[in-house]
C-alpha cells in the first residue's frame, strides 16, 4: 500500500462524480502549478528557506475553548494529539518544518485535513485544481507527478498563502527572483572556470620552420595532453629550438565582493532574512524584528486557518480557538528575562512553572508548579481606593491620640 492509499480513501481517489472547473473572477479556472524557481537548487537560498523553515517548526499548535473569562486548554483529546502527531508520518516539528518549506519556495503551504481520523497531511502535488459538482461543491482535485489523482472538499483544504495577490485562492506562482537565481548561477560557474583557468598555461605555439597543418595539429595535442591535462601536467614545459610558447595573460573575470554580497542581500529580503539570523549571530533585538516580519505573519495566518476549518460553526461559537504560541524570550538576554519574570511575579501574571520556562529549566509540576506568587506591594486595583482610606483612617487616628 503507497502514500496515496494511506492517505486518500477510495473513493476519494476514483471518483464517480462528474465535476466542472471552478470559474474565478478574472480566469476560467482557478488552479496552481508549483514554480519554485529553482530556490532549492541554490545553496543560498536553500539556507535560507530552511532556516525560516527550522525557526517556524518551534511554534507550539495549541487548542484552547474561550468562554469569558475562562480559558480551557486542550479540551480534545483528539485534536491535542493531532498537534503533537499530525498523522503516523511526521512529528509536529516536521510537520510544520514542511509546510513552511513549501510556503516560502511554493507561496503556498498546502495541509488536508482528514476529518474524520483526526490527521494533517501536507500535500506537494504538481497542479491543483478547483472543482465543483452538480450542488456546487467545491473540491480540490490534486495531480502528482506519478500521474495519480486525489479529490477532496475544499472545506478540508489549508492553504496557507504568502503573496496572495492574482489567484483567487492560491498564492502566486512568483518567478520574481528568477533573474537574480540566473546571476548567481552564473556568477558560480564565471568562478569555477576562472580557477580551472588560472591553473593552467593559456597562451599560443610558434613553430620556427614551415609545417603542415596535420603537423602542427599534432604537436599542439601533444602539448596539451603533456602540460595541460590536469592529471598529467606539473606546470613545467620543455621545448626546442624548433617551438616557442607565448603565454597570454588573460586575467579571467571574477565577481568582486560587494556584487556577490548584494545578489544574496536580495535572496536574503525575498525571503524574510539575513546572514546574521542564518548563521547564528544576532542579538536579541535582531531576532525580534525577523520573527515579527517572518515568523509571526505564519503563524497568525496559520492558527486563523487551522481554526476555521478544523472547527465547525457551533465550535468556533463556544470559543474553540487554535493558535501556535513561540517562547519570544527563548533568545532574550539573562537580563531581559530577570526583568519580565520580575515584573511578571510582582502582579502575580504568571506560574512558577512559566517563570522557569522562560530561562530554559525544567517545570516543577503538580499543584505547586501551577501556583502564582505575587509581591504584598502589589494591591488589587478594586481594592485600592479602600486601601487608600483605611491607612489615612488609621493615620487620623494616631495623630488624635497623640
Amino acid at each position: 500500500m503507497g502514500l496515496l492509499e494511506r492517505i486518500f480513501n477510495a473513493s476519494t481517489r476514483s471518483p464517480t462524480q462528474h465535476y466542472t472547473y471552478v470559474k474565478g473572477l478574472n480566469n476560467n479556472q482557478i488552479n496552481f502549478t508549483p514554480f519554485n524557481g529553482n530556490l532549492f537548487d541554490n545553496d543560498i537560498s536553500k539556507s535560507a528557506v530552511g532556516c525560516n523553515a527550522r525557526n517556524i517548526a518551534k511554534l507550539r499548535p495549541v487548542h484552547v475553548r474561550r468562554s469569558g473569562d475562562v480559558t480551557v486548554n486542550s479540551p480534545n483529546v483528539r485534536i491535542a494529539r493531532m498537534l503533537v502527531q499530525p498523522n503516523e508520518f511526521m512529528t509536529i516539528y516536521s510537520f510544520l518544518e514542511k509546510v513552511a518549506t513549501h510556503y516560502f519556495i511554493y507561496n503556498n503551504g498546502v495541509i488536508y485535513y482528514d476529518r474524520e481520523n483526526y490527521k494533517m497531511y501536507p500535500i506537494n502535488p504538481s497542479r491543483i485544481d478547483l472543482v465543483e459538482d452538480s450542488s456546487h461543491n467545491v473540491y480540490a482535485k490534486f495531480q502528482f507527478k506519478t500521474g495519480c489523482y486525489a479529490t477532496v472538499p475544499f472545506e478540508d483544504l489549508i492553504v496557507i498563502r504568502r503573496y496572495f495577490n492574482e489567484n483567487d485562492f492560491f498564492g502566486d506562482a512568483d518567478r520574481s527572483l528568477k533573474p537574480t537565481m540566473e546571476v548567481i548561477n552564473t556568477t558560480d560557474q564565471g568562478t569555477v572556470s576562472a580557477i580551472k583557468k588560472s591553473a593552467g598555461l593559456l597562451g599560443y605555439l610558434k613553430f620556427n620552420g614551415n609545417l603542415k597543418q596535420s603537423d602542427i595539429d599534432k604537436k599542439v595535442e601533444s602539448f596539451e595532453e603533456t602540460y595541460l591535462n590536469a592529471k598529467k601536467g606539473t606546470g613545467i614545459a620543455g621545448l626546442d629550438n624548433t617551438t616557442e610558447f607565448k603565454e597570454l595573460n588573460i586575467k579571467p573575470y571574477v565577481p568582486n565582493k560587494a556584487q556577490s554580497e548584494w545578489s544574496e542581500d536580495r535572496i536574503y529580503s525575498y525571503l524574510g532574512t539575513n546572514k546574521k539570523i542564518i548563521q547564528g549571530r544576532f542579538d536579541e533585538d535582531e531576532w525580534n524584528a525577523y520573527y515579527e516580519t517572518t515568523c509571526e505573519p505564519f503563524a497568525i495566518q496559520a492558527s486563523q486557518v487551522l481554526t476555521s476549518v478544523i472547527f465547525s460553526d457551533n465550535e468556533l461559537g463556544h470559543g474553540n480557538e487554535i493558535f501556535l504560541e513561540s517562547n519570544r524570550l527563548q533568545y532574550a538576554s539573562t537580563g531581559s528575562k530577570i526583568r519580565v519574570a520580575t515584573l511578571l511575579t510582582n502582579i502575580g501574571g504568571a506560574s512558577l512553572d512559566q517563570i522557569l520556562d522562560i530561562f530554559n529549566m525544567p517545570q516543577i509540576g503538580g499543584e505547586e508548579g501551577k501556583r502564582r506568587v505575587q509581591t504584598l506591594n502589589m494591591v488589587a486595583a478594586d481594592l485600592a481606593d479602600q486601601y487608600q482610606v483605611g491607612k489615612k483612617k488609621k493615620k487620623d487616628e494616631e495623630e488624635e491620640d497623640e
